[in-house]
Parts: C-alpha cells; structure tokens; sequence
C-alpha cells in the first residue's frame, strides 16, 4: 500500500531503541511538511503538504485534504443606471478571482453562488453617480428573496450633493447552492448611476 508508515528496517518487533529512534519511523516517499493521519483504525497515511495558502479541511470521505480557500471577487466594468425608488439588483459581469466557481460573469452574473457549505464573510460596495436628492441604500439579497437578508445587512446614507458611497458586510453560514446578490436603491427623483 502505497504511503503508509513503515519502519526502516522491519522486523517482528521492535527494540525500545528502535521505537524512540526517530530516524528509522518513515513514510513511503515523504517529504518536508507532510502529515500523517489515521485513514481507519488500524492504517496510519501520509498526506503531501499543500500548495501555499491553501487551507486543510475534511473532505466528504472524512479524511483530511488540503484546499484552495472558497473567495470570489465580482464587479460591474461600466455604470448601471438605477431607477428611481426601485430596488435594483446589481449586475457583476466581471471578476478579479473566483476559487471555488462561486461566480459566472455570463449566467446569473449577480449571484455569488455557494459551492463548498460553510461560514462566510460577504461584503458589497456600490458607489452612486453625484446628486443631492434622497437617500442611497445598498442590501444583501439572499437566495432570491424579496428582501434583504437581515435588518444588519441593509446600510442607508444621506446625500451632500458629491458621488456617494455605501458598503455593507455580513458574516453567513451558506448551504450549497445558496447565493447572494447585492441591490441598491435611490431616491434622487430620477435614474442614477452606479458607477
């Protein structure tokens, strides 16, 4: 069996010498950095160090894995224009990274879709085109629905005239196939951009 612990020079037993000898407890084929786990009661496995920042986990079949963290950066590369007093979902049609195919620039372009179950952190920017009128808001939508997620996932700002700004964050714990999109409003008295 390939990877297991064996000892160098193998025998019907071992010495005490040779079981607190550090230099003779081997891995088939190890190297610097690797782990040993249990893959059942009995068997004692090698796992390869991972890549750099990659991240050790459980896999499915209960044993450990390395994995690329799950993050994805998504933007929109030109201006949307948002109607006045509707809540608008956001369009990213572009993306800086995306680890875990959590995004498609193409299909669904607003959703970040969860692909691995678990917590995440979840932030979202817009910035409206100048104009002194109203109010500016941006929310999470989760999976779809009418609203947003909770009452701390919805940030309001007032206008003075210049471009404004909003940011929100949350911290979720998401299923697979859960996703959440971004949506803004304005009340400017007319269509304004995000920009």
């Amino acid at each position: 069996m390939a990877n297991e612990l064996i000892h160098a020079s193998q025998g019907t037993s071992l010495t005490q010498a040779e079981f607190e000898a550090i230099g003779l407890h081997v891995c088939n084929s190890q190297a610097t950095g690797d782990l040993i786990y249990a893959n059942s009661a009995t068997q004692l496995s090698r796992l390869a160090i991972g890549s750099a920042n990659q991240r050790l986990r459980v896999s499915s079949g209960g044993i450990p894995e390395w994995a690329n963290p799950e993050a994805a950066k998504a933007f929109h590369n030109a201006n949307q224009s948002i109607l006045n007093t509707a809540w608008t979902v956001l369009a990213l049609n572009s993306e800086d990274f995306d680890t875990d195919t959590m995004h498609d620039t193409v299909t669904n372009n607003s959703r970040l879709t969860c692909n691995t179950a678990g917590k995440y952190m979840v932030i979202g920017y817009a910035s409206f085109a100048a104009n002194a009128t109203g109010v500016r808001e941006l929310a999470f939508k989760y999976n779809g629905g009418a609203n947003y997620y909770s009452l701390n996932s919805i940030q309001a700002v007032t206008v003075g005239g210049e471009y404004t700004s909003v940011s929100i964050s949350t911290i979720i714990d998401l299923a697979v196939t859960n996703y959440m999109e971004f949506q803004v409003y304005q009340s400017s008295g007319g269509a304004l951009d995000i920009l």
